[in-house]
């Protein structure tokens, strides 16, 4: 582990602790707010705990477990952009994640529909 991991993971529990906010965690790190929160969430992925937010107020995350078997949940999501840059209609971009092993496949690949497409 390097010294700068070893920093990171001191931060990220007295965030969890309580003893400082993200957005104080973020500026001993030296990182985006956004980005810290993106930390406090992978470090934190296997734990309940309460986080103060930015209003002060407390905020309780808890990662639930992963579906046992492939192709029990799929988590859908689309995100609708300009993609082709003014040269065609706005499409949505879809893609599908299976929740059991954390990765699209052949079957829940990204695929690009007009406009607000509705699955």
């Amino acid at each position: 582990m390097t010294a700068m991991e070893h920093k990171r993971i001191q931060v990220l529990t007295a965030v969890i602790s309580g003893e400082v906010t993200v957005a104080q965690a973020a500026g001993l790190m030296e990182l985006s707010e956004r980005h810290a929160w993106r930390l406090l969430a992978a470090y934190s992925c296997q734990q309940v705990c309460d986080v103060r937010g930015p209003d002060g107020q407390a905020r309780r995350y808890s990662r639930r477990k992963r579906y046992p078997r492939e192709g029990m949940l799929l988590q859908v999501d689309g995100s609708r952009h300009d993609w082709l840059q003014g040269q065609g209609p706005y499409l949505t971009l879809v893609g599908a994640i299976d929740d059991a092993t954390g990765e699209g496949t052949d079957r829940t690949g990204l695929e690009y529909l007009p406009g607000q497409a509705r699955i």
